[in-house]
């Protein structure tokens, strides 16, 4: 009987496991996000992907 609960714990914590890193995917897949790269400014997907220029050679306004 102990053996079953074992088992039976095991495949429940696997389940949750990979149910809480699809979530984690989802959410990273609507983030967007911003960054610098020599004098361009950059956004791409949460994960790094699609990746597009959005400002040639920025400068502050200051």
């Amino acid at each position: 009987m102990k053996i079953k609960l074992t088992a039976i714990s095991f495949f429940i914590c696997i389940a949750l496991g990979v149910s809480s890193a699809y979530a984690e995917l989802k959410i990273s897949e609507a983030w967007k996000i911003a960054f610098v790269r020599g004098k361009d400014i950059w956004i791409a997907d949460g994960d790094g992907t699609n990746q597009k220029r959005i400002i040639r050679n920025g400068r502050s306004p200051c």
